[in-house]
């Protein structure tokens, strides 16, 4: 269960960054707050060790204890729809989990439409799980046939109608209880996402880091 609060770090006593998290421990973090974080992290580099925590749900890949894994605004989408899950599904979790690090928002936010990046047009509101899919495809585009055919949790994220010609294709079904399809949604890239945040130069670093990690499939 890959998030922030599951991610432990160490740093040198009396380090630059252990006197600033001393410092703002007690405070919420603003932006510059943040970018100073960031910087000083990068310094402390090869010093600093990371660990994980809260392994209740951990499994080996060819052994599941659990179909639905992870905290929701970290899940994975083949996690969501049930199409079978691998490593992949973890570095998706650790990939929400910089972002949200770096920038103080969540990437997908399911229950707050005021998480969509400020520069796309409004839309209607979705419930909650068609809402977080709507947001994933909105930055990732539609998803792969590949996944869509091992989905077994298709009907809790589209409606949709069959005709004489049968069930119209998933990219074309309204999202559950909508009317807005993923072929007719708009689109936005990881980039500008982080550039609503953070100065370019790191928007750019993160992206290129967060990028392969945001895959929208299973490896």
């Amino acid at each position: 269960d890959i998030k922030p609060e599951n991610i432990l770090s160490t740093f040198s006593k009396g380090s630059k960054m252990d006197s600033c998290l001393q410092r703002c421990r007690q405070r919420c973090l603003k932006r510059s707050g943040r970018m100073q974080l960031m910087d000083l992290a990068l310094e402390e580099g090869m010093d600093a060790t990371f660990g994980l925590v809260d392994l209740g749900n951990s499994c080996y890949t060819n052994r599941h204890i659990a179909l639905n894994i992870t905290t929701l605004e970290y899940k994975a989408v083949e996690v969501m729809m049930n199409a079978g899950y691998d490593t992949s599904a973890d570095l998706w979790s650790l990939g929400c989990s910089i972002y949200e690090l770096g920038t103080g928002r969540y990437l997908f936010d399911a229950r707050c439409t005021q998480a969509r990046p400020k520069g796309l047009q409004a839309r209607e509101s979705l419930s909650q799980e068609p809402e977080h899919l709507a947001q994933i495809v909105e930055l990732l585009g539609p998803l792969p046939q590949s996944l869509l055919a091992r989905a077994r949790r298709v009907d809790a994220f589209f409606g949709g109608e069959a005709s004489d010609g049968g069930m119209p294709p998933i990219e074309k079904r309204p999202f559950l209880h909508g009317e807005v399809s993923m072929q007719d949604l708009a689109r936005c890239f990881l980039l500008e996402r982080l550039e609503e945040h953070l100065p370019k130069e790191q928007a750019l670093l993160l992206s290129q880091i967060l990028g392969p990690m945001m895959e929208a499939e299973a490896a």
